[in-house]
């Protein structure tokens, strides 16, 4: 399983402990989580060696021919394993195991601090450790690379998101107001710019002028259909509105049913409409009663469910679908 990292710029975490690697030669998905969280920075203090001398410090930096001072940036200390290490070394060393420098092996550097002095600088001036030290950088801008590239996408996915919401929000608020009147949504013909597509595209068409969503959406689905050509999705459709009406529909019935299960006292009210054919239809309705004052109560008379029932299956006690 791969190990999750944190959004941060590459190598700016600064909590990868190298002396947890236990492997002789790290794998790519170690490789990769090692440059992108990047090395532990020094701690304040180091150990004493085993001969009791203190460490170093001045062998973090190394001087230029012009006297300038430079951290030693590849040199990193493992709390781990209390060692030494050079960090692109441990990870990109890929030659004979006898020729391993010391700071590329498992246990890095923890005897004595006095062979820092010639191994260091010997290990900086190495064509191994320089050939390795570019093999990290180059895939440290790799990865920061693909990380932009990848941050990118994922702005671009979020806003087309938030542009769909935007328009369902819309188009949700257009179903509640046809449906809370009773009026008919579907015309005779589905083509945005035709008089006779129905209330609700027509409502639609009317809302694009005066809003951008809206008239960005419209004006993309009319030109597909235009030209013919089928969008993956656009939200009109007849399928599509009749989702609305179910979603408003169950939202409202849970909703009604919630408070008639809090409501202290409710009455259920039977009909039936007899019929000479086989079928007949029954309503089943819910007042729910709130007190209000003391002796006073509220009566709402809120739910209806109809059903038809074919007459044969009515000493059953059968009923059909609502």
């Amino acid at each position: 399983m791969t190990e999750s990292i944190p959004i941060a710029p590459v190598g700016q975490l600064h909590d990868f402990d190298i002396g947890k690697l236990e492997e002789v030669a790290p794998n790519i998905n170690q490789i990769h989580s090692a440059v992108q969280r990047g090395l532990l920075q020094h701690p304040t203090k180091f150990r004493r060696d085993e001969t009791g001398r203190g460490f170093p410090y001045h062998l973090l930096h190394t001087q230029l021919n012009n006297g300038e001072k430079i951290l030693r940036d590849w040199l990193v200390w493992s709390i781990e394993k209390q060692s030494l290490f050079c960090f692109c070394c441990r990870l990109f060393y890929n030659g004979p195991e006898q020729s391993r420098p010391s700071l590329a092996r498992v246990q890095g550097i923890c005897g004595n601090w006095q062979k820092l002095y010639e191994k260091i600088p010997q290990h900086q001036e190495s064509a191994t450790h320089k050939s390795c030290y570019l093999k990290w950088r180059k895939l440290e801008k790799t990865i920061s690379n693909s990380a932009t590239i990848d941050m990118k996408l994922d702005q671009s996915i979020q806003s087309e998101i938030l542009q769909w919401k935007l328009i369902l929000v819309r188009l949700l608020d257009i179903t509640l107001f046809l449906a809370k009147r009773g009026l008919p949504f579907r015309g005779i013909t589905e083509k945005l710019g035709d008089p006779h597509n129905g209330l609700f595209l027509g409502i639609c068409e009317l809302l694009a002028r005066y809003d951008k969503v809206l008239e960005l959406h419209l004006a993309a689905v009319k030109e597909a259909q235009d030209s013919n050509r089928r969008m993956q999705v656009t939200y009109l459709s007849k399928e599509t509105q009749n989702e609305f009406i179910e979603c408003c529909a169950n939202a409202v019935r849970t909703r009604l049913l919630k408070e008639i299960e809090d409501s202290k006292y409710y009455a259920v009210i039977v009909d039936a409409t007899p019929d000479t054919g086989p079928w007949s239809k029954m309503s089943l309705s819910y007042a729910t009663f709130t007190a209000i004052w003391k002796d006073n109560m509220r009566c709402r008379n809120d739910f209806r469910i109809l059903w038809t029932i074919k007459k044969d299956t009515v000493r059953q006690g059968k009923l059909a679908h609502p």
